[in-house]
This record gives C-alpha cells, structure tokens and sequence, in this order.
C-alpha cells in the first residue's frame, strides 16, 4: 500500500542466480522462460545452484523446475532422482519417474527398486506413470508390480494400457492371477471384462512368439476357475483377436482342445458363438456344441 509497485525483472538481462531464483516464482511464464533462458545459455555456473533448490527448495515448482533444468544442462544426477521419487508432492514423483528413465546404472543401484515400489504410491497419475516407466526396467519384479497397478487401477482405460505396453514378458501368468483371485473375479463389471479382453488380446498377439504357450494357458484357466459366463466370453473375444492379428501358426495341443470342450458344456449361445470364432482362427474343425 502507498508504495511504489514492484519493478518486474527482466529475465533477458537477469543473473545465472537471479534465472535460478526466478524458477520458484509463483508466475508460470516467468518460470519457464527462467528455464528456457538457463538450458539456452548452458551456463555450468548454474548447476550448483540447481542441486541446491531441486533438493532443498521450499517451492515445490522450484524444485521441478530445478530437476527438468538439471536435466536440459546435462547435469541431473541419479541421487536427486532418488530424493524427488520420495518427494511429498505427488507432481514431482510423477516427473522423477520420467527422469529417471535416462539412467541405465553399470552397477547396483537402488533407482529399480524405488520406481517399483511407486506402483503402490496413493496417487493414480503416479501409478500411471509408474506403470509406464516400469516397461523400461528389465528386472523380476516388473510383473508383479504392474499386477498390483493392474488390481487398483482397472477402472481407468488409460492405467490399463499403461500397464499393459510395459508387460514385456508375463502376460498369461498375470491373466491367471487375476481369474484366480477371488477379490478380482467374484464380481464382475464392464471394466474388469475389458482388462481380461485386452489382455487376452494381448497374449493372442503374442502367440507367435516365445509366449506361445499362452493360449493354451488362458484356455486351461477359463476352464479350471468355475467362472461366471461373462468373463469367458470375453476372453475367448479378446484371444481370438489377439491370434487373427499375428501370422505365425499356434501349436494345437490336447489341453487346450480339452479346456474348449470343457467351456462349450453350459451351451450358452453368446459362449459357443466366441468359441466357434477362436475354433476358427486357430484352425480347428467344429466341435458338436457348435454345430
């Protein structure tokens, strides 16, 4: 009050300290033209400073902003990744997710396992993405992680997807999982049935390859678990489209002729039709159900 108003800076004119200081203003312009302004002149004088407010900031955007340009400068090292995977905000554990990708460490290292452990975070978008950022960690665990993602995040297309792209290996043994768990399978809904068509789409489009094993897998799955009619029906679609996508032929074997037969008992019209489509892409003559 009767003073004279602030004098805005001028960022082109400012400081390496002043850039820096500016990335925890509350004006979102004058943030990211900080940002532009410090990875434009890659000035290393700036990293120092960086460290500093990316670990120790008040500001919660100062310390994001800090990270990114961090990163822009070349100088982002793995232990503030580390740190901000553990920050309170859940904004700038989803953005160290993503930053943390560029590390490929030569030797142990604990980033894997705190990228593992965000699949259990309390925030969606944080799961999400660490659903995303799993798919680039070729370790053990991966599976089991997305599973738990998978068991929370159903509901979201977009979660799905997620976990469904990182899933380099595992997918039959994770559709067993879900059928066989109570808590998943004993109600069912118009989510659910998507995440088992998808992922039976999924294992049929990778039959070809070294899951060949997997339709039988799913077959002998639908037909062990005593389910309801939907979740079948639904996992013979998703398979059969799955398969009529990839060329490679599918080994036929007695188990899964048998789960077939096993299936088509109940005689449901909406089941026999499903099965008589898979019958078809996999090349199998007509059962007697479906004729």
């Amino acid at each position: 009050k009767a003073g004279l108003p602030p004098t805005p800076l001028k960022l082109g004119r400012a400081t390496t300290a002043e850039l820096v200081n500016a990335l925890s203003n509350s004006n979102q312009w004058q943030r990211l033209t900080a940002q532009r302004l410090l990875v434009e002149r890659q000035d290393k004088t700036a990293v120092p400073l960086l460290k500093n407010l990316a670990a120790h900031g008040s500001s919660p955007l100062g310390r994001l902003h800090a990270l990114w340009t961090l990163q822009g400068l070349g100088a982002l090292e793995e232990s503030l990744v580390l740190q901000a995977l553990k920050d309170p905000q859940p904004d700038i554990r989803e953005n160290a997710l993503i930053l943390a990708e560029q590390f490929e460490p030569s030797k142990p290292s604990p980033l894997p396992a705190r990228i593992l452990a965000l699949a259990d975070d309390p925030s969606p978008r944080v799961r999400f993405q660490a659903a995303l950022t799993i798919g680039e960690l070729e370790v053990p665990e991966a599976p089991a992680a997305l599973l738990n993602i998978l068991r929370r995040d159903y509901g979201f297309r977009w979660s799905r997807r997620a976990v469904l792209s990182s899933l380099r290996t595992g997918a039959p043994e994770l559709f067993r999982s879900l059928l066989t768990t109570s808590d998943f399978h004993q109600t069912v809904d118009e989510n659910k049935l998507a995440l088992i068509r998808e992922l039976a789409d999924l294992i049929g489009a990778r039959a070809g390859t070294n899951e060949a094993g997997g339709v039988a897998l799913v077959l002998t799955t639908l037909a062990d678990a005593n389910l309801s009619e939907p979740w079948a029906v639904n996992a013979l679609a998703g398979l059969q489209s799955g398969l009529a996508r990839q060329p490679a032929p599918v080994a036929i074997s007695p188990a899964m002729t048998d789960a077939i037969q096993t299936l088509e008992s109940g005689k449901s019209s909406a089941l026999l039709t499903a099965s008589w489509k898979l019958c078809r892409t996999l090349g199998l003559p007509e059962t007697e159900s479906q004729r």
